[in-house]
């Protein structure tokens, strides 16, 4: 395990926080992030920690790229709280909420993982609801399609006062803390994330104008 969890350490942006560290900051969220196209890590080690349905997840994979990223990212997951919570990975029992969301029955340290493209992002907290979202910036989504979907009508009146790059830029802004949040409550996407308001007050500064 040891070995293991120092090569997985390794592949963190981050170090992985010291344990009394950890414990001692309940209520923060520490944030680690992977990108899968520089990890060159055998993921036999990472196979094999995982449980049965999660093994039965990743072979349902199609291309050798996905099952390779869905088995170093759960395994790094479980690298993760095997460390925080003295385990060895693959003794970390998940339960799941109503809405499928894992979590640590017999641990007051909750998670959360989101994964796009290469990358991968946890969120570990102590006694805290976490959440966390990544989202790689597609310039050619139709961000106008979506918006009524997303957007309360105070943050789709900014949205329309944006114009190319800056509006998708603001769509993911708001999409990111939104999908975190129903996350972090553990409700799922069923959640109508249009009712939930992010933008209160716009100022523009070169236009000289607000509102709320």
């Amino acid at each position: 395990m040891l070995k293991g969890l120092m090569e997985c350490a390794g592949i963190f942006e981050q170090k992985l926080l010291d344990q009394l560290v950890f414990n001692q900051n309940p209520n923060k969220v520490f944030i680690y992030i992977v990108n899968l196209a520089e990890c060159k890590l055998n993921i036999n080690p990472f196979l094999q920690c995982l449980a049965a349905e999660e093994q039965v997840q990743a072979s349902k994979y199609y291309t050798d790229h996905l099952r390779r990223q869905y088995i170093i990212s759960h395994g790094i997951l479980r690298y993760i709280l095997g460390y925080y919570t003295k385990q060895h990975p693959k003794d970390i029992i998940f339960s799941y909420g109503a809405y499928g969301k894992p979590f640590l029955k017999e641990s007051n340290i909750t998670f959360n993982m989101s994964h796009s493209h290469d990358l991968v992002g946890y969120a570990i907290a102590l006694d805290s609801r976490v959440g966390i979202d990544i989202e790689l910036h597609d310039k050619n989504l139709e961000v106008q399609e979506l918006a009524h979907l997303v957007f309360t009508p105070t943050e789709y009146r900014f949205f329309t006062c944006l114009n190319g790059d800056a509006k998708v830029s603001f769509f993911y802004d708001i999409w990111t803390k939104k999908e975190s949040l129903i996350k972090a409550n553990g409700q799922g996407l069923s959640y109508p994330i249009n009712t939930i308001g992010f933008c209160r007050v716009y100022i523009f500064v070169s236009n000289v104008f607000s509102f709320k």
